[in-house]
């Protein structure tokens, strides 16, 4: 039975018996030696309790400090106000303050439909990783700006898509507050937030994006009602019959804008997609090659949507931080 003292989270260096080094159920971490010291029961962060965390067995401790500090968070910035809505709030997460910035800055689109989930969250086949999704892409050197939007019960197309683009607009205006790379911008989204992210990299009127990666987005939403799988959440978001008005439908697919001039494209899609066709992607994929745009697809064949069914995910994601830090490479 592992003995319990307070550790640090980050290094894992024994700390004095004094300080207060812990965990909390909501993996929040506050470490006196590496900068982030907390004393209480409460996680100050998320409101989580605090449980101590089991040392490492004698012999493992690292001999070197730590090669950069805790991942630094900004909750609940305010980029949006909009008359008869809620204010609009992106999450900020940040390497550690010994990591040397301006840092490249990733813009964050959840998923979840346009109508559920949360900017909070990591996509759900990335949830039970014992180290989440912003700690690795604060740790690839990213600052990460999680953006909720407007979802479909509060406002139709193009609401969302306006968000995004605001939220974008706002961090590169506060760059300089917070020592970020207005410059080096990419964007990672899935599913939904995959349709978001491919809207926001083909505007015209945000910039510059440097990388775009989608995981199983919807791209056409004509195809998807020519072929019968145009679904209730699509219906919601865009907030009109797609047959009586094919512009409108036009308009809301990432498709109809594609570019030679647009940024980079990283789409990768299970071929047994049952919530976001596979076919979403390849019209995606056809649409950059014949505006001239540079793009690769990657098939997961037999995956379903959150690439169920596929074993090695860890794998698709350091291929996408691969892709979007070759984006932004550091001046």
């Amino acid at each position: 039975m592992l003995e319990l003292r307070p550790e640090c989270e980050r290094c894992h260096a024994p700390l004095a018996p004094e300080a207060d080094a812990r965990i909390c159920t909501f993996e929040c971490t506050w470490c006196a030696p590496c900068g982030d010291g907390h004393f209480g029961g409460v996680c100050p962060n998320c409101g989580g309790n605090l449980v101590p965390r089991p040392i490492r067995p004698p012999g493992l401790l690292p001999t070197k400090p730590p090669k950069h500090l805790a991942m630094r968070t900004d909750r609940g910035l305010i980029y949006g106000q909009i008359d008869g809505f809620r204010p609009l709030e992106l999450d900020l997460y940040r390497p550690g303050s010994g990591v040397a910035g301006p840092y490249p800055i990733l813009m964050f689109i959840h998923g979840g439909g346009w109508r559920v989930s949360s900017r909070h969250q990591g996509p759900r086949e990335t949830r039970g990783w014992q180290r989440g999704i912003f700690e690795r892409l604060t740790d690839a050197g990213f600052a990460v700006v999680a953006v909720e939007y407007r979802f479909s019960g509060e406002a139709v197309y193009p609401a969302a898509v306006d968000d995004v683009c605001a939220a974008t607009r706002w961090t590169g205006e506060h760059a300089a507050d917070y020592g970020l790379d207005a410059d080096r911008v990419v964007v990672w989204g899935q599913s939904a937030g995959g349709h978001l992210a491919a809207m926001l990299g083909l505007a015209t009127d945000v910039g510059p994006i440097e990388a775009v990666c989608c995981w199983y987005p919807v791209t056409d939403f004509a195809s998807l009602a020519h072929d019968g799988v145009l679904g209730a959440y699509e219906s919601a978001f865009l907030g009109f019959d797609v047959s009586e008005d094919p512009a409108g439908a036009r308009a809301a697919s990432p498709t109809s804008r594609a570019r030679a001039d647009g940024p980079p494209f990283l789409l990768i899609h299970g071929t047994t997609d049952t919530m976001a066709p596979y076919q979403q992607s390849v019209a995606l994929r056809d649409a950059i090659v014949a505006a001239g745009g540079p793009v690769e697809l990657v098939t997961i064949d037999g995956a379903d949507h959150f690439f169920v069914g596929y074993d090695d995910v860890e794998g698709l994601f350091e291929r996408t931080v691969a892709f979007l830090r070759g984006a932004t490479p550091t001046a």
